[in-house]
């Protein structure tokens, strides 16, 4: 709940925080990602209604194969779209530099 928060509280501060607020909207992300870790073991430290963290080591047999199927299907969707959005960045500066060529 105390992520979600934060990372609540950054998507608000991008989105209606005004000029300057990237700044702070960075501090808040950063301060999110040093969250993380402490809301990992708090997980494990205060056990009450939150299910064990450990999945990969107490995986059933039975499931091996579709998690590592589904492990490298992201991995390659990953790679798919980030070079589509390279491809992208790659056109939007050929045309940036067929326009300052033509005001030139």
């Amino acid at each position: 709940m105390l992520l979600e928060l934060i990372f609540v509280a950054y998507l608000l501060l991008r989105k209606y925080g005004g000029a300057g607020s990237e700044k702070l909207a960075a501090a808040v992300a950063l301060f999110g990602m040093a969250v993380v870790p402490f809301v990992y073991y708090a997980v494990n430290i205060w056990r009450t209604i939150h299910p064990n963290t450990n999945v990969i080591p107490s995986l059933q047999a039975g499931m091996a194969i579709p998690f590592w199927f589904s492990v490298v299907t992201f991995l390659l969707f990953f790679l798919v779209l980030l070079a589509l959005r390279a491809r992208l960045e790659r056109l939007r500066t050929d045309l940036d530099d067929l326009y300052r060529a033509e005001e030139s």
